[in-house]
């Protein structure tokens, strides 16, 4: 499908007008947002929608302040793999979820001198992001407490801890990033209460890894 009639569909499924759609093949990224905020301050657009099949972490919800700063009002939505199907866009049958975006604590566990790192696969460690608050754009919190909600998840390279409500077990860290995101949403939409991200090693992407990690707990 070229990318032309490809967003034509889109936009045919979400029957809405100021609307900004991502990259087909690559998540939003602040530059990109950046820039539509740019073009709304120059015609003068109030509110607009961003479609998106992955969007960068940490983007939420410091862009969506800054955007409401500058008198934009962004609403940020996940494009479904239902926008494909022809007939359940004709059917008006293609619901666009919004964004949720997460705060967390960090809590990092490191190794001890002379023993071997928590998690293995010669990383220092797990990151626990603790989920204070499930947040969603316009909404508030969905009420779950600092203790953490329903359970907890793993996503690493090492074999998952018992007791693990959902897991992600990763063969190298290309594997990692690459699933890493939608390991991330997967948790929000089951109300997972904390995520133990083990940090991968710290050569190659597992370095670029490490630093996404930190700065999402950190909420950069």
């Amino acid at each position: 499908m070229k990318e032309a009639a490809f967003l034509d569909l889109i936009l045919k499924a979400y029957r809405a007008e100021k609307v900004a759609i991502g990259p087909v093949n690559l998540p939003v990224t602040r530059l990109f947002v950046e820039e539509i905020i740019l073009e709304c301050r120059k015609k003068h657009i109030t509110k607009v929608d961003i479609l998106g099949f992955e969007f960068e972490m940490g983007l939420f919800p410091n862009v969506l302040d800054e955007a409401r700063g500058k008198g934009i009002d962004i609403a940020p939505k996940y494009i479904p793999a239902e926008v494909f199907d022809k007939r359940a866009v004709e059917k008006n049958q293609v619901v666009f979820h919004d964004v949720s975006f997460i705060e967390v604590k960090p809590h990092v566990k490191k190794s001890k001198k002379g023993q071997p790192a928590t998690g293995g696969g010669g990383a220092d460690g797990f990151l626990g992001l603790l989920l204070a608050g499930q947040h969603r754009p316009g909404g508030g919190s969905t009420g779950q407490d600092e203790e953490g909600g329903q359970g907890f998840a793993w996503i690493g390279l090492s074999p998952p801890p018992e007791g693990a409500a959902r897991t992600c077990r990763c063969g190298d860290s290309e594997e990692y990033a690459y699933r890493m995101f939608r390991f991330f949403r997967e948790c929000d939409r089951e109300g997972i209460g904390v995520i133990c991200c083990e940090m991968p090693p710290p050569e190659g992407i597992g370095q670029a890894l490490r630093d996404r990690l930190q700065r999402a707990a950190e909420g950069k």
